[in-house]
């Protein structure tokens, strides 16, 4: 028989059992309670690494946080949203076992697209359900982007294979004047160029994610230079648009990759003259700042255009988004992603400033040579 050490209150005269007395009395007892404080430890530690914010709802309870996750999103969301939440989860099934799913969206905390999975479970003693919490944001926007692009480059692929099949099967089958023959093959021609345009830019953004840079060649241009070399490649119909080039730190020395810098800054010469369908001044010029320790020189395009609402200016330089998707102006959405792309791989940034109905300013940024200086 084992003893135990019984211990008096001094007032009361109440006995109670010193409990490490008696753990170290049976040490068995001792291991074991060691053995579920490790374990408790382990699974606090897997739910704290998780991705998803866990919790345990019970009925007619307040739910219960298990990790952090679940206790930080269930502080940041509004009434409405936990209110919303609670509704769904009291209204499942409680069969234990039985499995739901949902995805909803919150914005108290800033914005989170989540996808619940809701478990419901009978320990025995008490019913409920355990769920999780699950941030699905970023690929619930890429593929709601990928959506718009593919309707953006069927329609886009469409029009010029219409074109050029109506147009080729209307030369097949009848004798065609030779003026209109010509005018035939010059749209033939139109909508193979955009149809070329596009596979190019899908193939260039699909290169730069593959490479991330490696294949970059950098070297020292001046400003000018780097301009000089786009404009020599540049067709634009002047007519329609005046072109004014203003270069006051032409002479600076940049590093750059200068084939996919003049590509860059084409792509946003060309937006400019595209997004000013009623024409009007281009004006090309540059500008000097600091970010750090870094000094950088910008070439800017300024257009007297159709400019965009701040909402759509936020988003120009998300992937496959179009401002005006539904315009007569074609374009995939591919472009300015692009162009950020690019300068962001060299050192530099790409911005952008519009006004809806005035013009939009595009700055493509390069990190300056040292020696050259910022004057």
């Amino acid at each position: 028989m084992k003893n135990y050490h019984l211990q008096c209150g001094a007032e009361s005269g109440a006995m109670w059992i010193d409990p490490d007395a008696l753990l170290c009395a049976q040490p068995e007892v001792h291991a074991e309670a060691d053995s579920l404080r490790r374990q408790l430890q382990e699974m606090q530690s897997v739910l704290e690494g998780s991705d998803d914010a866990v919790f345990i709802w019970h009925p007619n309870a307040e739910p219960k946080p298990l990790n952090a996750r679940a206790t930080r999103w269930w502080e940041q969301a509004d009434m409405a949203e936990r209110a919303g939440l609670t509704a769904w989860v009291m209204d499942l099934p409680h069969t234990p076992g039985s499995v739901a799913e949902s995805c909803m969206e919150w914005i108290a905390g800033g914005r989170k697209v989540l996808q619940a999975r809701c478990v419901a479970q009978d320990s025995g003693t008490a019913s409920g359900h355990r769920l999780y919490l699950r941030d699905v944001t970023e690929a619930h926007d890429i593929d709601r982007m990928k959506s718009e692009f593919l309707s953006a480059a069927a329609h886009e692929l469409r029009t010029p294979l219409a074109s050029i099949f109506g147009f080729t099967e209307l030369m097949l089958v009848r004798q065609l004047h030779p003026d209109k023959q010509h005018e035939l093959l010059g749209t033939i021609h139109r909508q193979s160029r955009s149809l070329i345009d596009l596979i190019n830019e899908l193939l260039d953004l699909s290169r730069i994610e593959a490479r991330r840079g490696k294949d970059l060649r950098i070297a020292s241009c001046s400003v000018a230079a780097l301009v000089d070399g786009t404009l020599a490649g540049w067709h634009y119909k002047a007519d329609l648009h005046a072109l004014v080039c203003e270069l006051p730190h032409g002479g600076c020395v940049v590093q750059a990759d200068l084939e996919k810098t003049r590509q860059a800054l084409l792509n946003v010469l060309s937006n400019a003259v595209k997004y000013s369908p009623q024409g009007g001044r281009v004006l090309l010029d540059s500008c000097l700042r600091r970010v750090g320790e870094q000094q950088q020189v910008g070439v800017r395009v300024t257009d007297q255009g159709i400019g965009m609402t701040a909402a759509q200016s936020a988003r120009a330089f998300e992937r496959f988004y179009r401002a005006h998707p539904l315009g007569d102006i074609p374009g995939t959405g591919l472009g300015l992603s692009l162009v950020k792309e690019i300068m962001q791989l060299q050192g530099g940034d790409a911005e952008l400033d519009s006004v809806e109905g005035v013009g939009t300013e595009v700055t493509l940024w390069l990190p300056l040579q040292e020696t050259s200086g910022m004057h």
